[in-house]
């Protein structure tokens, strides 16, 4: 019975948008402490994977990231991949950041607007992309978690879901 408890209010707490902020609550006391503005000032580099639902590696990538913020905690981050197959894609993030370290980012292929949080090591941001699928586009939910490894190394996975459920997965390994 308590193991059925478990996993119902596991599901329960997935669903509902105020338990992010207890995920990223678990974080406050873990170091290094996660600091995005400072990490992405500059040029970084990572490489990466997409995976599919049921985690097999689907797509492979490098990235350089370029960010640069001013006096008022704003500014662009961009992004330029180079995948597996030998596509390229590149996107410009507007990122604005608060004294809390929380901010709002915005980019052309993203649906209104994303909002993050840090806490001890980890941030969390969540925002609605929009990828091409097929003859189309679809709009994919991005439950997207950054962890600091030490100050110059990232992990960042995020989930991609449809309807709540996970259809992909992204991980990418980031350093300044």
């Amino acid at each position: 019975m308590k193991k059925l408890f478990s996993m119902l209010s596991a599901g329960i707490c997935l669903m509902t948008p105020g338990c992010k902020d207890t995920r990223l609550e678990q974080h406050k006391n873990r170091t290094p402490k996660i600091n995005l503005q400072k990490f992405f000032d500059g040029t970084v580099k990572g490489y990466g994977s997409f995976f599919d639902w049921r985690g097999r590696q689907t797509r492979s990538f490098t990235i350089t990231m370029i960010g640069d913020f001013d006096k008022n905690n704003k500014g662009p981050l961009k992004e330029h991949f180079v995948f597996s197959d030998g596509s390229k894609l590149n996107r410009e993030w507007t990122v604005q950041f608060d004294e809390q370290g929380n901010y709002t980012a915005t980019a052309p292929d993203i649906v209104g607007t994303g909002h993050g949080q840090q806490m001890g090591n980890a941030a969390y941001t969540d925002y609605v992309i929009t990828i091409p699928y097929g003859d189309s586009s679809v709009n994919i939910t991005m439950d997207d978690w950054c962890y600091m490894v030490d100050d110059n190394k990232i992990i960042n996975k995020a989930a991609m879901k449809k309807f709540g459920f996970k259809v992909a997965e992204l991980v990418i390994f980031l350093e300044k």
